[in-house]
């Protein structure tokens, strides 16, 4: 199949996907067959422009930056910051454009579910902050690292 018919795919599979939740806000899910990049992924672990740039966005609106890039065998949670007396786990995404969809939109339920997992884990290796309220956020960069454009969306999901 060429790769215009997989974006084409792709992109059938995605409005059959938001005809069927009503829009479903962070709940797309992708066929991972059609999304063979050439493109190399970051090793685990490595930092990305974006991550910095969201940590700044978000201590100008008050948050504390605690941890970056926490790992463990369950997963990986680019921030953790605290707000007033909430953990707040954050998601960062960027993409230079939102031709094939909004960053935010690829945080769909496995990965979802994945930062669900090592934030539980987070918890229970840090005993003083099992009774802080957690929320999960996410923010979305849009741009270059001299242009970048920040969407925060604050519990995108639970």
């Amino acid at each position: 199949m060429s790769r215009s018919g997989l974006i084409d795919k792709a992109l059938e599979l995605y409005r059959h996907h938001l005809d069927n939740t009503h829009g479903g806000f962070l709940t797309r899910q992708v066929d991972k067959r059609l999304c063979n990049s050439r493109y190399k992924r970051r090793p685990p672990g490595s930092h990305h422009w974006s991550e910095d740039i969201a940590a700044e966005f978000l201590q100008r609106q008050g948050l504390v930056l605690l941890v970056t890039n926490y790992r463990n065998r369950t997963g990986e949670i680019d921030l953790i910051m605290s707000d007033d007396q909430t953990l707040v786990f954050v998601e960062v995404k960027q993409r230079r454009d939102s031709q094939f969809g909004r960053p935010e939109e690829s945080v769909d339920i496995a990965k979802q579910a994945k930062l669900r997992r090592t934030a539980a884990s987070y918890l229970q290796r840090n005993d003083r902050l099992q009774s802080w309220t957690c929320r999960f956020d996410v923010v979305a960069i849009t741009g270059s690292p001299h242009a970048p454009v920040c969407r925060w969306i604050q519990n995108a999901f639970h």
